[in-house]
């Protein structure tokens, strides 16, 4: 069984390297930066008040992580919470966990009265499946050449 709960300082570690394990996967032809960025990109989210979930096995084995946070945009539009990053370990890819990041990011949001955006880099298979279950629609796609 996979829960979801919130970050704890004492899963600092396992989400600076998972955050590096999932750079390496959109990423994936891109030099990395130095080991200390990750830490301060983590260190960044504590700081700023991110809200950051860890999801994991009745045992205790973290399987994933995401972080969210209200983007006012600017006062550009309306607030929205934004699911900046969900990302599940490889070996646990297929299983629940995945599904309750996204589905604790949507829940949040309607507790908040915003609409849920976040940022995805999904198969069609997921994309339609995260349409279908969340009622989201993509509305920017980035592309990058080589």
């Amino acid at each position: 069984m996979i829960t979801i709960r919130k970050f704890d300082m004492k899963d600092f570690d396992n989400v600076v390297a998972m955050y590096k394990d999932f750079i390496k996967t959109i990423y994936p032809n891109r030099k990395l930066g130095f080991d200390i960025a990750f830490y301060e990109a983590v260190i960044n989210w504590i700081k700023s008040g991110k809200h950051i979930y860890m999801s994991q096995t009745a045992q205790g084995a973290i399987t994933g992580f995401s972080v969210c946070s209200i983007d006012l945009n600017n006062h550009i539009t309306e607030p929205v919470y934004f699911g900046e990053i969900a990302y599940v370990k490889p070996i646990y890819r297929g299983g629940k966990s995945a599904y309750l990041l996204y589905n604790n990011g949507s829940n949040i949001a309607k507790e908040l009265g915003l609409k849920l955006f976040a940022n995805a880099f999904l198969s069609k298979d997921n994309v339609d499946r995260i349409q279908k279950k969340f009622g989201m629609q993509p509305q920017f796609i980035v592309m990058e050449r080589n």
